[in-house]
């Protein structure tokens, strides 16, 4: 095969991925994926998220009642600690609601909520998760960034800052 077909190849492969990417987070936007929530015997998950909800993230009743679900379980974990929840929103309002009182800071030590990623981008999210937890935590202790991670078209990024004042900077994770 000449070098010329196999370039053509490759592009044509690599613009095939990105649409797999860019369909499975279409069907994914709507899902939210909830890290730390004990599990009770006999659960109803839909009354263990709203009550969540209301509880550790200070959203009122009268929201959380109002929101709707199509469809919420326990992910398989094979880790310790309880089983994860994956909650699928029929509103995006209700789910942006939720990552809004994350964003915020309302979220407890010891929980987590992201959003749901095709399987290639929760590998990327998870390795720039340990990168971020790192520069947040030097070992020196003195050089301490702030960190966030963005998930843009079929990429997840890192962005880094020492203080509020400064603007945020992409990361370069290659180095």
């Amino acid at each position: 095969m000449s070098e010329e077909r196999e370039e053509v190849l490759k592009k044509a492969i690599d613009e095939e991925r990105k649409k797999n990417i860019k369909i499975a987070r279409h069907n994914r936007k709507y899902n939210l994926l909830l890290y730390g929530i004990k599990e009770k015997n006999d659960e109803n998950i839909y009354v263990t998220i709203k009550e969540f909800f209301k509880k550790n993230l200070r959203l009122s009743s009268d929201a959380v009642d109002q929101m709707f679900f199509a469809n919420a379980h326990r992910l398989p974990s094979n880790g310790t600690g309880p089983k994860p929840i994956i909650v699928r929103f029929v509103r995006m309002f209700d789910r942006d609601l939720v990552l809004d009182q994350v964003y915020a800071g309302t979220l407890p030590k010891g929980y987590s909520i992201l959003v749901d990623l095709p399987p290639v981008m929760k590998e990327q999210r998870y390795k720039l998760m340990q990168v971020a937890y790192k520069l947040r935590n030097p070992a020196d202790g003195v050089n301490k960034l702030k960190t966030r991670i963005l998930e843009l078209n079929d990429k997840v990024i890192l962005q880094v800052r020492k203080s509020r004042d400064e603007k945020w900077n992409t990361y370069d994770t290659s180095v």
